[in-house]
């Protein structure tokens, strides 16, 4: 009796699609700047207000705004203009 094994199945990897383009709206009074992420139904706002579409349109397209893009974008724990200066070391969640 002859055991083949059957050749290993190889899965093509399906491209990701890239992240929608962020973009500035008028909410709450003032202009923001809305980070769609792929995998999440709500998108991240930057926590940052503008007082005219142009200037929000100009902070995204400059370097501090593409960078925060893009921690908005990684994830939990990096988030943009969020300000204060991040935690030192574990936060201390005991109940003593």
């Amino acid at each position: 009796m002859n055991l083949l094994r059957p050749e290993p199945l190889v899965r093509v990897a399906v491209p990701r699609a890239p992240h929608p383009p962020a973009y500035v709206a008028k909410l709450r009074k003032a202009w923001r700047v809305v980070v769609p992420v792929r995998g999440r139904l709500s998108p991240r706002l930057i926590a940052r207000e503008f007082p005219t579409q142009s200037a929000a349109l100009r902070w995204l397209a400059s370097e501090d705004g593409q960078r925060a893009v893009a921690q908005e974008r990684s994830g939990p724990g990096h988030r943009a203009e969020r300000g204060g200066d991040p935690p030192k070391g574990p936060e201390n969640l005991s109940c003593s």
